[in-house]
Formats: structure tokens, C-alpha cells, sequence
């Protein structure tokens, strides 16, 4: 029988970061039944590798922007969105620094993370999409 933790299936981990651009939080992996244990076994053999704290790329090391976009929102927990340049290059409307991920999250919650630009904002819910592949090609 394999240890405590490490029942969760491969698939699932997979099937997260697929909708994920590849990259899963720590408090995901553990909604999903993995310890602290298993998430540190998993970073030994491989399966995950650390892209921000408590963010981690499934099954390979290199992300795609996207992915590196998801975990910066990841990384700043819930309410929070890609915002400013970064959102722009998302859309496809503007450059970006690549230096900074600009996000934007509730004033409430403001703190401060290395690597991202973080500002504190009143974010109405409408405000705040998911664009896929499909609607980015929208006019």
C-alpha cells in the first residue's frame, strides 16, 4: 500500500495543472489529499519543481508565459487578478515588463511578493474574466 498522501492520483495532479498552463499551489495539492510529505517526495523525484513559493510546475521544469502568469496569480492567493502590462500582454494588447508580473488583488489583502508587482485595487467581479486561447482571437 503506498504511504499516506501518495494515493492521490497522477491524473489528478495532471488534470489540474492542464487547466492550469502546468502549474499547481501547494494548497491545491493538498485540497486534493497530498501531504507535505508526499508534495516533498514528489519534489525529489522530479514530479514537481518549485516555480514561486508554494507554486510548482507538474512533470517538467520549463513553464510557458502562461503558466509563469498563473503562478504569479497562484502565488498572491484567491481575488486576485494579472492586471496592467502583464494583463495587456495577455490580450495581446500591449508589451510587457518582463521583469515584474503585475497583479492586482483586493486592498484588503495587500502585501508584498518578490517578482511582482502587486497593487491594491476595489476589483468588481464582473471586472475579472478567464480569457481562453478562443477569446483572445475575438476582435
Amino acid at each position: 500500500m503506498a504511504p499516506k498522501g501518495l494515493q492521490v492520483s497522477r491524473r489528478d495532479v495532471l488534470e489540474l495543472a492542464g487547466t492550469q498552463h502546468g502549474v499547481v499551489a501547494r494548497s491545491q495539492l493538498i485540497q486534493l489529499g497530498l501531504s507535505s510529505g508526499a508534495i516533498k517526495q514528489r519534489i525529489r523525484n522530479g514530479r514537481l519543481h518549485p516555480v514561486l513559493q508554494g507554486v510548482y510546475a507538474v512533470g517538467r521544469p520549463q513553464i510557458s508565459r502562461c503558466g509563469l502568469w498563473m503562478a504569479a496569480v497562484l502565488r498572491c492567493g484567491p481575488d486576485v487578478a494579472l492586471s496592467h502590462q502583464s494583463a495587456g500582454a495577455l490580450w495581446e494588447i500591449g508589451d510587457e515588463r518582463l521583469e515584474l508580473i503585475d497583479i492586482s488583488l483586493p486592498a484588503r489583502a495587500a502585501r508584498r511578493v518578490p517578482g511582482i508587482a502587486v497593487t491594491a485595487a476595489r476589483i468588481p467581479a464582473p471586472a475579472v474574466s478567464r480569457p481562453t486561447a478562443e477569446s483572445r482571437s475575438r476582435p
